[in-house]
Parts: C-alpha cells; sequence; structure tokens
C-alpha cells in the first residue's frame, strides 16, 4: 500500500540514485579528459625520443678498410672485396659450395677485367681492358684452353681469332609432315 512514507523513502532513493548517477557522469568525464591528456602526451613524448634518437646518431660517410666479407647464414664468404699490394683492387663472389664463380679485377697497369668460372671453379669466360686501350673477351672450354677470343687493339684493328675449334656440320631441318 502507498502511504506517505512510502512515498518519501521512494522519492528519497530515486533522488539518491539520480545522485549517483550525476556523481558517474563527472567521474567519466573526468576519466574521459584523463585519457585524452594522456594520449596527447604520450605522442609528444614519442615524438620527443625519435627526435633525440635520430639526432644522436650520426651518419656514415666513407668507410675506409682494406677489405670486407659477406657471409652467409652459415658464415661461409659469398663476396669478398680487397685491394692488392700493388694498389689494384678485386671483388670475388663464391657458389654455395665454396667456389670462386666471378671475379672483378682492377690492377695499376690500367687492366681492368671480370672472369667468370664454371662449378669446377674454371675460368669459362673472360672479359679485360688493357692499358694500351684494347679491349676483348675470350670463351674457353672446359679445361681452360681458349677457344674464341674477340676484341680490338688501341690502334683499331678488331681481331676475333678461333683456335682449334671443330665446327660440326648443319643438321638437316626436319621434314615438313
Amino acid at each position: 500500500m502507498l502511504t506517505r512514507a512510502n512515498l518519501i523513502d521512494r522519492e528519497c532513493r530515486r533522488g539518491t540514485i539520480f545522485a549517483r548517477m550525476k556523481d558517474m557522469q563527472k567521474q567519466i568525464a573526468l576519466l574521459q579528459s584523463r585519457v585524452k591528456y594522456q594520449r596527447v602526451l604520450n605522442i609528444v613524448l614519442s615524438v620527443l625520443v625519435v627526435m633525440l634518437c635520430v639526432g644522436a646518431m650520426k651518419p656514415y660517410g666513407v668507410i675506409t678498410c682494406d677489405g670486407w666479407n659477406v657471409q652467409d647464414k652459415n658464415g661461409k664468404a659469398r663476396i669478398t672485396a680487397f685491394t692488392r699490394d700493388d694498389g689494384g683492387a678485386c671483388m670475388w663472389w663464391y657458389d654455395m659450395n665454396g667456389r670462386v664463380r666471378m671475379d672483378a679485377s682492377t690492377r695499376v697497369n690500367g687492366y681492368a677485367g671480370l672472369q667468370v668460372y664454371d662449378k669446377a671453379g674454371k675460368q669459362r669466360v673472360a672479359t679485360f681492358t688493357r692499358d694500351d686501350g684494347g679491349s676483348g673477351v675470350a670463351w674457353s672450354d672446359a679445361n681452360e684452353k681458349v677457344r674464341i677470343t674477340a676484341g680490338n687493339n688501341a690502334d683499331g684493328v678488331v681481331i676475333l681469332p678461333v683456335k682449334d675449334l671443330e665446327v660440326a656440320p648443319a643438321k638437316d631441318p626436319p621434314a615438313a609432315k
């Protein structure tokens, strides 16, 4: 039954609930403003840390060394670069078995070259320039015997000698069906 005491008690409870809800809304608003403040603070601090790290890094200009190696994950050298005692420079590329497969070099006498080796480690192709201005390329067989060379001399003479090479006769094309 509704009595005056019950109504007053109900209104008091309702007022208390509304007051509590208003307090909770204030607390939520306060927490939201703190979260916004912390987000801004985190961004500002992150930018400052990045700026300090970038400012502390010194970029490398020129690295000077006598030689260097690039190694695979097993610690085997795959690329080696070095300077010779006479002032020339070399770079070697290795296969997975540790054999040199390609090398590029320069020498103080004006020679520059690039050699390619087969999987047995034998030189098959060599390109070069000479100190007199000539240049060329040489192809070798599996025994490293030079078979074909092509090049030019400094005086403009072009050469294309073939050595000990047997030319097989051309096969007849298959008959048309």
